[in-house]
């Protein structure tokens, strides 16, 4: 499991590094080509963190169970990995569960047609796994689209220093 875990986030974070390059080499080309034939896929990953934060501020595990992918991995402020299974139990249970959640600052980049990495600021009131928790985080997730549908892969928070 943990040797699975550093691969995806290795791998996550090289494909992030491949995206960077990718847009930077085009920024110097004279080629136009956008990453993705989808016009709209930038707002359909936005929509899924939209529905990511409605499905954890109302405990909607179905709806949780729908958008995190069967290999779902969340790394969580204290840098625990909880698998998709540990994270609906969580949230079932109430051992996670949120006053407040409001995402801002978020920027979409897109690797190719079916994978985006997005990031951004989350401030939030609440508890995760049985632990208090408030205060600004910056968060990362990786999504892949599995036919029309973007699933999120891998979410990380980390704390903001005060």
């Amino acid at each position: 499991m943990t040797r699975h875990l550093a691969l995806v986030v290795v791998v996550a974070s090289l494909l992030a590094v491949a995206g960077c390059q990718h847009k930077h080499h085009h920024e110097h080309s004279n080629t136009s080509a956008p990453a993705t034939s989808d016009p709209n896929a930038k707002q359909a990953v936005l929509d899924v963190m939209e529905q990511h934060r409605q499905g954890l501020l109302k405990k909607d595990t179905a709806a949780l169970d729908r958008i995190w992918a069967s290999d779902f991995v969340f790394i969580d402020p204290n840098g625990k990995v909880l698998s998709k299974a540990d994270r609906l139990a969580n949230v079932k249970t109430g051992a996670t569960n949120f006053k407040s959640l409001t995402l801002t600052d978020q920027q979409v980049r897109l690797l190719g047609a079916d994978a985006a990495v997005i990031y951004g600021r989350v401030e939030l009131e609440g508890q995760y796994s049985g632990q208090p928790g408030a205060g600004s985080y910056r968060y990362s997730a990786t999504l892949a689209r599995q036919g029309n549908a973007w699933l999120i892969s891998v979410l990380e928070m980390t704390p903001i220093a005060k």
